[in-house]
């Protein structure tokens, strides 16, 4: 399942408070698109961590308490997540993160409170809807076998899968470097490319590991220090390559200079050059020159036709639309979403 089609899906499961199970790869967004959705659907969260708990964490915290006349006696007493679980006075989306790594007994622990909805004598409040997380035996991130007991007690369960044009529209809301969105978009077998020899302490691709990249570009190291420490990010191979793409980029010509002459600007051939063109014209669009940068996307529509050009086109306008919502209220876009966008998009 792609992230758009997960974020409906958590939409409509947070409304009708129905429990669901995501899998996936681990850096693949599962706790991060679980988290805006509840933003999104204005609930509370909580979110909790079996893998460091034990089975009588749900059970409570065993003490001696008085009846109304005076005579003790033992119970448990709710504490921590469970007490705020059973107390949740408003709408709560309670996030069961990595529930793969916790061992069975703490796993058998949860199989009660999320379909009975009660544990040693305490409900659940009303109020809550439950979510859990887990990574897969074969992402080797210590994953124990999930109870079938615990498994059948979800809803659904739903294995999450990055998707190239659904992390864009993500990566330009974020503001996340147009370099760095533009390699994705021209390679995008690296947005999780888990190697076949995976060292013991080797990053690899992915959409958390992309993010982090991001946060390193922005520190401006030595250019002799760069490949060492985006490798340590995202692996040699796809640094390796960025690192290469980027140097192309940052030799176009001035992208502000491209857009005040949007006829007589040259539409390169090679698609790695094309991709880094088009990052670089989108990070400088304005008011002011966007009818040029239609202008420019037709004639890449039309000379590079059997070279990827329309369907760079349509990465281009939508990263623009993403990136700066202004776009769609923009005469411009209306005329060319009419004459010609509505056979692309």
């Amino acid at each position: 399942m792609r992230p758009s089609e997960l974020e409906l899906l958590l939409d409509k499961c947070i409304q009708a408070r129905v429990p669901i199970l995501i899998s996936g790869a681990p850096g693949g967004g599962k706790t991060e698109l679980s988290k805006q959705a509840i933003l999104r659907n204005n609930h509370q969260m909580i979110v909790t961590h079996p893998v460091i708990k034990n089975p009588t964490s749900y059970e409570g915290l065993g003490a001696i308490v008085r009846n109304g006349d005076g005579a003790p006696h033992a119970e448990f007493l709710p504490y921590g997540d469970m007490r705020c679980i059973i107390e949740a006075t408003q709408p709560t989306v309670v996030i069961v993160d990595d529930l793969g790594q916790a061992p069975g007994a703490v796993q058998a622990a949860l199989m009660q409170v999320i379909l009975e909805r009660s544990i040693n004598g305490h409900k659940v409040s009303n109020f809550v809807t439950f979510i859990a997380c887990t990574n897969r035996r074969q992402d080797k991130s210590g994953v124990n076998p999930i109870l079938r007991a615990l498994l059948t007690r979800f809803a659904t369960v739903v294995n999450l899968e990055p998707n190239v044009a659904d992390w864009s529209i993500w990566a330009h809301r974020e503001g996340i470097t147009p370099d760095l969105i533009a390699f994705t978009n021209y390679r995008p077998d690296f947005l999780n490319r888990i190697p076949d020899q995976l060292g013991e302490l080797q990053n690899y691709p992915n959409p958390r590991t992309l993010w982090r990249l991001h946060q390193l570009l922005q520190l401006d190291f030595p250019e002799d220090m760069e490949l060492e420490i985006y490798s340590g990010s995202v692996g040699e191979a796809m640094a390796t390559e960025y690192l290469a793409f980027r140097r192309i980029y940052r030799e176009l010509p001035d992208p502000k200079l491209m857009l005040t002459n949007p006829k007589g600007v040259a539409i390169p051939r090679d698609i790695g050059v094309l991709y880094a063109m088009l990052a670089a014209l989108i990070d400088k669009v304005t008011k002011e020159n966007v009818g040029a940068f239609f202008v420019i996307m037709e004639r890449m529509r039309e000379e590079r036709k059997f070279e990827g050009g329309p369907e760079l086109v349509i990465t281009g306008v939508k990263g623009l639309c993403t990136r700066k919502e202004w776009v769609k209220q923009d005469p411009s876009f209306t005329k060319w979403a009419v004459e010609i966008g509505q056979h692309l998009l």
